[in-house]
């Protein structure tokens, strides 16, 4: 019988085929010969596997079986046909085997279990269903217990990965029964048809489940300089250079980024990334970015070269909670920032905050967003849902904000983000 410790793999350093140890996880990682540091790049879902007691594996009771658990964890929005906007955290999972009822989640355990990263996938067994199926049952799941109507729900900044939860398959030939019993209380014994197992187990044999990792050094490719080791970063800022790069097929790319130049010092501030998105709206009346402002701000005349631009929208590129995620988004998108400026970088050592909503995932939230805006003017809102939304432009933009006490705030608008809110941004 295999158990986890003998399919562990290890990773190899490119920089000098050094072994990296893989057992921690963390897409941030290091060679433990020349010490550079690595961002990790996987090629599908990450893989991991609950723990099982020691000597479990060594008990003749059964086979030892790791079946498969989709995981989403992130924000989840809901609109409500009464002008509300919902926010909550998500962290949900789904059976990712459609022939075997091996109980329809895990509960909390992937979040007070230590997970285990797992390379080389031989003896796991692959899953049925995609991240797509997972997560249209996730939506059926919970809107169930939803009383009011919802016109639509949006996850954003959901990472999805693939967790194995421990089972032991018993066989008892004279009866011609097997029983799965899951170690972690997942689910009672129960009786499972042969055909089913057969089936199961022959998976095992199949094509291997290589979960093919890609390292590559932080290491700026345009001066050579260290880059940030920022847990959970998608974009990262070189320190020396100001160049940004993110991962495009396999490899770190140029990412295009401008800051918003300002007059005053810079020794006390810090810059916040946000995704700026420039918009076209089909089927709302709103054709520029003064419209949106006057559609919520009525009371207020907006800058007259607002009526030639665009609609826009501001979207933090950092992590928050669910509500100040939208409070922050909702107010950078009317401050009166000027944007027409041109491209300007950071100048090197300027204190940064990094990328970790990507780019995809912030489109998500735009809706949601102009739900938030627009919940105080009922015509509009309920034309939200059926909007056609064509982005036309988009790019990064780094805004100043100055740490007043225990809160950043914005030069421009004079919003403040909690400090310890973006802290805590990066465990969502």
């Amino acid at each position: 019988m295999n158990t986890y410790k003998s399919w562990k793999a290890k990773g190899y350093c490119p920089q000098c085929g050094g072994p990296v140890d893989l057992e921690a996880g963390d897409p941030l990682l290091s060679c433990s010969f020349c010490k550079t540091r690595l961002y990790m790049v996987p090629r599908g879902p990450l893989r991991y596997t609950l723990p099982v007691k020691d000597g479990l594996t060594t008990r003749r009771e059964g086979r030892l079986l790791y079946l498969p658990y989709w995981r989403f964890k992130g924000l989840r929005y809901k609109v409500f046909d009464q002008r509300q906007v919902n926010g909550s955290l998500l962290d949900t999972t789904v059976t990712a085997l459609s022939d075997i009822d091996t109980g329809s989640s895990l509960g909390i355990r992937p979040q007070v279990a230590t997970l285990n990263l797992v390379v080389n996938g031989n003896h796991l067994i692959p899953p049925q269903k995609n991240a797509k199926e997972a997560l249209c049952i996730a939506e059926k799941r919970l809107l169930q217990f939803e009383e009011d109507t919802v016109l639509f729900e949006r996850f954003v900044g959901e990472t999805q990965c693939l967790i194995y939860a421990p089972f032991i398959l018993m066989e008892f030939p004279r009866r011609g029964r097997y029983v799965l019993k899951g170690v972690w209380g997942i689910c009672t014994e129960q009786e499972i048809d042969k055909s089913k197992i057969t089936a199961l187990l022959k998976s095992l044999d199949g094509s291997s489940q290589q979960n093919s990792l890609h390292f590559l050094p932080l290491i700026c490719p345009e001066c050579g300089y260290n880059l940030p080791a920022a847990s959970g970063a998608v974009a990262l800022l070189c320190r020396n250079c100001s160049r940004a790069w993110w991962v495009k097929r396999s490899r770190f790319s140029p990412l295009a980024y401008r800051a918003l130049k300002i007059s005053a010092s810079s020794k006390d501030l810090s810059f916040l990334p946000f995704w700026h998105l420039t918009l076209g709206l089909s089927g709302l009346p709103i054709k520029s970015r003064s419209d949106l402002r006057l559609s919520v701000i009525s009371y207020q005349n907006p800058p007259e070269a607002w009526s030639r631009e665009a609609v826009q929208i501001l979207i933090p590129a950092f992590k928050l909670s669910p509500r100040l995620f939208l409070r922050v988004a909702g107010n950078m998108s009317l401050a009166p920032i000027d944007l027409s400026q041109g491209d300007q970088g950071l100048k090197p050592g300027q204190r940064t905050e990094p990328v970790r909503l990507p780019l995809e995932e912030a489109a998500q939230a735009v809706k949601v967003i102009l739900s938030y805006l627009l919940k105080r003017h009922r015509k509009l809102y309920s034309l939200i849902p059926k909007t056609r939304l064509r982005l036309r432009h988009t790019r990064l933009v780094y805004l100043p904000f100055k740490l007043q006490g225990r809160e950043f705030v914005d030069l421009c608008s004079g919003q403040a983000i909690p400090a310890n809110a973006i802290e805590l941004g990066k465990s969502i």
